[in-house]
């Protein structure tokens, strides 16, 4: 006979409390927010703009000579092309090198190129602005169609030009480091018997120098504003690629949060 063993109850446990699971804070908001969009009728408008700035410049002074901050001598690109400076109305005394300078300042032939590109340049970029697809003439629409290339090609040349030119110095400033070279070696010929030493090497530093000093040998804010310009219209031309080329993507917008 089978005796059968009754089951063991199951342990009775306490129920624990059901804990709610922690919240998380919601993430903190910015409160303000500024910014802008690159916006194509913006940047469609700085070649034409910068272009146009930089063509009234080129009649500008870019260098000269300031001796005491006093305007003696300047030259514009339009002058270093022809090899012409301008000599500003001052007392003969103050003078005494332009004979000197009007016959050694040479034509720059950098900008003989420089200024029909500009020219160029600059109608093209204008033109675009006002003259619709529709209004070309067929004979000119497969120039039209290629005017963005050309107008890139034309304002990275324009900037080559002037970086080249500078680089290599317009005709007045050769024409100015040229005679304060020849100043300061008639002062310095006494010592040309001397044997080559520290002390001879220094002293002719510091006369050269002093000769070219002299002159005060400067750029212009209408320089320096002028190859702002060339960059600046550089990146308008690369903006407005790159804005072309997203299509129908949002426009880039830059913000600012706090």
């Amino acid at each position: 006979m089978i005796i059968g063993v009754p089951p063991t109850p199951a342990a009775s446990y306490p129920h624990a409390p059901d804990v709610p699971p922690a919240s998380t804070p919601p993430a903190a908001k910015y409160e303000h927010e500024a910014g802008f969009s690159f916006a194509p009728k913006v940047i469609d408008w700085i070649p034409a703009g910068c272009l146009a700035l930089i063509f009234v410049l080129v009649w500008a002074g870019w260098l000269g000579t300031f001796p005491g901050g006093v305007r003696v001598y300047t030259q514009s690109p339009m002058q270093a092309s022809v090899g012409w400076f301008t000599t500003h109305s001052l007392p003969e005394a103050v003078l005494a090198d332009e004979k000197y300078l009007s016959d050694h300042v040479s034509m720059n032939w950098l900008m003989l190129l420089y200024f029909p590109i500009l020219v160029l340049a600059t109608a093209v970029a204008w033109v675009e602005r006002f003259v619709k697809p529709h209004q070309i003439p067929p004979a000119m629409k497969q120039f039209w169609q290629s005017w963005d290339t050309i107008l890139l090609g034309a304002t990275v040349a324009l900037l080559l030009l002037i970086v080249v030119q500078s680089w290599r110095g317009f005709g007045l400033e050769t024409a100015v480091r040229q005679k304060a070279a020849e100043n300061a070696a008639a002062k310095l010929e006494p010592l040309d018997a001397q044997p080559d030493s520290t002390p001879k090497r220094q002293r002719t530093a510091v006369v050269n120098g002093e000769e070219l000093g002299r002159f005060s040998l400067e750029s212009t804010t209408a320089c320096d504003l002028a190859l702002l310009a060339h960059v600046v219209a550089l990146a308008g031309l690369g903006l407005r690629f790159w804005l072309h080329r997203r299509g129908t993507k949002p426009l880039p917008r830059v913000a600012l949060h706090w």
